[in-house]
């Protein structure tokens, strides 16, 4: 039985997050299946995804080949060619219980900046888990380059987003120890600080 994962992106866009989604999967031995709503858009971001940095194999569904294709981009509704285990929605493209039961992973992936996009990423989470599909959140906090991903309660429901302790410079939204981990660093070599000197007199 496969899962759902629900990646809310805040700071950054799918084009940042989707090689590192579609390396992993074909790291694990699966073909990719990234379904949009709109044929234009799934043609925009083949384009882009050849420009992007590495080597991405990949294809428009409907093509001669689309058997052999590792990723294979598709619109709902379009017949998947290439024997996909993992499935990549995007745009709140149609993803239903039972093909989640029949895959490896599910990848919604979703713009936490738009209402419209939230409520349908929403209506998804409680469709899925409704069906009995094992769900998970992982907001995305990463503005450029690979986002670092942090799991979250996804076990009790979605899960609303949390206020951390401000930090130097006014509060911060982020999941929980995305910031606090690097300060409390800080402070531990702070606090470790006058041993080191001490250590260091002693050993001249």
């Amino acid at each position: 039985m496969g899962s759902a994962l629900f990646y809310h992106l805040t700071r950054s866009g799918p084009v940042q997050l989707l090689p590192m989604l579609i390396g992993k999967s074909l790291q694990a031995g699966w073909r990719v299946e990234l379904r949009g709503r709109d044929r234009a858009r799934q043609v925009a971001l083949d384009e882009r995804l050849w420009l992007g940095e590495g080597f991405l194999p990949h294809g428009l569904a409907g093509g001669a080949h689309d058997a052999r294709q590792p990723v294979l981009l598709t619109v709902e509704g379009q017949a998947v060619g290439n024997t996909a285990r993992c499935l990549i929605a995007l745009e709140g493209a149609e993803v239903s219980g039972a093909e989640c039961m029949a895959l490896e992973r599910a990848c919604i992936v979703f713009d936490g900046n738009d209402p419209e996009a939230l409520e349908r990423a929403r209506m998804q989470w409680r469709a899925l888990k409704a069906a009995g599909v094992a769900a998970e959140y992982w907001p995305v906090p990463g503005g450029g380059g690979a986002p670092t991903l942090q799991p979250r309660g996804a076990a009790f429901g979605w899960p609303a987003p949390r206020r951390v302790r401000p930090l130097r410079g006014g509060a911060q939204h982020a999941p929980p120890g995305y910031f606090h981990t690097k300060e409390m660093n800080q402070r531990s070599r702070m606090r470790r600080l006058p041993s080191m000197l001490t250590r260091a007199k002693r050993d001249r």
